[in-house]
């Protein structure tokens, strides 16, 4: 192996750890920011007074900027967060109007403080829509990640020659299947904060699944559980452009007669044949947990 392999194989083991850890620590501020804004609605309250209320137009944006103080256990604070939702970056002139003409100067309003942490309070509680997106780079990095390590695991494994030239289909399959998975993960991962699907994982697993917040639990599971289907979508984007080089229709017989006339395409089928079985597996043992759990 010369230096400039090893340097670069080197680099991509490094790249692909750090592409992970940048998506681990994503998804654990962002499920950390979620229990707050969703745990914000049982806080405790006291009435304060808005001080100050006006248009902050600094950094070439404009926002709404309210100022309230009140009084904790004898201790007076003062905050300037309104709610978790988009209110840092309210879309268009016209909300930010109604945000400030909820609050004029003087006005009394519902304070919601942080147990044992008064100083971390707001006045609209339970809104947390702005960490949503977060998770969509949390995936990007994780997909990001997850083919930098495998690309590399095959090229020292396997002793695969790098290209530095990718040809424009294997560019178009790398992007292909980067964008599907981020697609079909931010798709599983956001549903799971519907109001009546937390529910049910509620009713799944508890409240705290092996000493674990719920939602965490969850995501944690999805995760591990999506790992292969990169896998999978990569064979499966593979059949899809040989079919078209064809001028075949990619169906599912596709996928089942592939290897059979293209041997060197037996390796794809049977990993995309994997990937279906692999789905069918995880929903006939989701069934069969759920009628156990009585859901």
């Amino acid at each position: 192996m010369n230096m400039k392999n090893l340097v670069g194989k080197t680099f991509g083991i490094l790249g692909g750890i750090g592409f992970l850890f940048a998506a681990i620590a994503i998804f654990v501020w962002d499920v950390e920011k979620l229990g707050q804004a969703r745990d914000s609605r049982d806080w405790p309250k006291v009435d304060g007074r808005v001080t100050l209320s006006n248009v902050d137009r600094g950094q070439g944006e404009s926002r709404p900027y309210v100022v309230y103080t009140y009084t904790v256990e004898g201790a007076l604070y003062t905050s300037n967060q309104i709610s978790f939702d988009l209110f840092d970056k309210p879309g268009g002139q016209g909300r930010i109007e109604s945000i400030i003409a909820r609050y004029p100067v003087g006005k009394t309003v519902t304070v919601y403080y942080k147990p044992n942490e008064a100083g971390i309070a707001i006045l609209e509680p339970g809104d947390y829509s702005p960490f949503f997106m977060p998770l969509l780079f949390g995936a990007v990095f994780f997909v990001g990640g997850s083919l930098i390590l495998w690309k590399t695991f095959r090229q020292v494994v396997v002793n695969e020659r790098q290209d530095s030239h990718l040809g424009t289909t294997a560019k178009r399959r790398i992007v292909a299947t980067a964008g599907m998975s981020v697609l079909f993960y931010a798709m599983i991962v956001l549903t799971s904060f519907d109001s009546a699907v937390r529910e049910t994982e509620v009713k799944a697993f508890g409240e705290r699944p092996a000493g674990m917040p719920n939602l965490l639990f969850v995501l944690a599971l999805q995760t591990l559980l999506y790992l292969p289907v990169s896998w999978v979508f990569w064979h499966l984007v593979g059949l899809t452009f040989h079919a078209r080089q064809e001028g075949r229709r990619f169906s599912v017989w596709y996928i089942l007669t592939a290897g059979r006339y293209h041997p060197h395409l037996r390796r794809s089928q049977l990993a995309c044949i994997a990937g279906i079985v692999y789905f069918v597996v995880i929903c006939v043992a989701w069934i069969v947990y759920a009628e156990a759990r009585g859901i």
